[in-house]
């Protein structure tokens, strides 16, 4: 029986905007490697050895208008399958540079999945939200991206956390800024999605904190017999806003 035909003009795409969707993919590494004393230092005040950790995750990053402090990010193995799956403990935490202890911190025990949709890396946002005159924000974000060659996922995901009463507490869990999928049919019938959502901070408030303008873009194409390249089919934009309650940032319609 033949192989149906894979579209790689729209393969290349999709890889090429998922590469783009993990935009300084390479920073945390980077900074990993070239602070490695703070990461093994922070490693033996939670007493984890480096094969408890999946180190090629782990990162840090100075926040701006945060002097001498760094966010470390520790991505625990807590259970895995090295050829299928791991699935990872988060530690979040507020770090002093020059003595690596820990000021702050947040964990959530199997927070976080890598299968068949890949963990691929790990940011820390250096510059921080203000979300009122007392509370400033960081953000983490993971970049997700499936293993299948034809019907492809990416995503970046976006949480945010802020210092209270010296612990750090997640105000904004996984919150997709940039989502990417594809799907073929072979023969060059194949659809995408392209959705990009940027978040700022507004002067309205609710419950104290500043309310997040999200700009919501939606780009929808797809390829066919009579036009193999993919082509974009509809654009469409939504405005929604994420209100502070039950202290969490949570979406409301506009």
């Amino acid at each position: 029986m033949a192989q149906p035909k894979i579209n790689l003009s729209l393969v290349l795409r999709m890889k090429h905007l998922i590469f783009i969707l993990g935009l300084l993919i390479c920073t945390s590494n980077v900074q990993a490697q070239e602070t490695p004393d703070l990461i093994t230092t922070v490693l033996g005040e939670l007493d984890f050895a480096k094969s408890e950790v999946n180190m090629g995750r782990a990162t840090k990053q100075e926040i701006s208008g945060m002097p001498d402090k760094s966010i470390v990010v520790i991505p625990k193995i807590a259970e895995t399958d090295q050829k299928s799956y791991m699935i990872l403990d988060a530690y979040v935490l507020l770090v002093d540079n020059k003595t690596g202890q820990i000021e702050a911190k947040f964990v959530d025990e199997r927070a976080w999945t890598s299968d068949a949709y890949i963990l691929y890396d790990i940011e820390i946002q250096h510059k921080p939200y203000i979300l009122n005159e007392e509370t400033k924000a960081f953000g983490i974000i993971l970049v997700y991206e499936s293993d299948s060659r034809v019907n492809r996922f990416g995503e970046r995901a976006l949480s945010l956390f802020a210092l209270s009463n010296k612990s750090l507490v997640r105000i904004l869990k996984d919150y997709p800024l940039i989502s990417t999928k594809s799907e073929s049919g072979g023969n060059c019938n194949s659809e995408y999605e392209i959705r990009t959502r940027n978040l700022k901070v507004t002067d309205t408030m609710t419950n104290q904190y500043n309310d997040l303008k999200v700009i919501d873009n939606v780009e929808k194409g797809k390829s066919t017999e009579e036009n193999c390249e993919p082509h974009t089919v509809t654009k469409t934009q939504n405005i929604e806003y994420l209100k502070f309650r039950n202290g969490k940032y949570q979406s409301v319609s506009n």
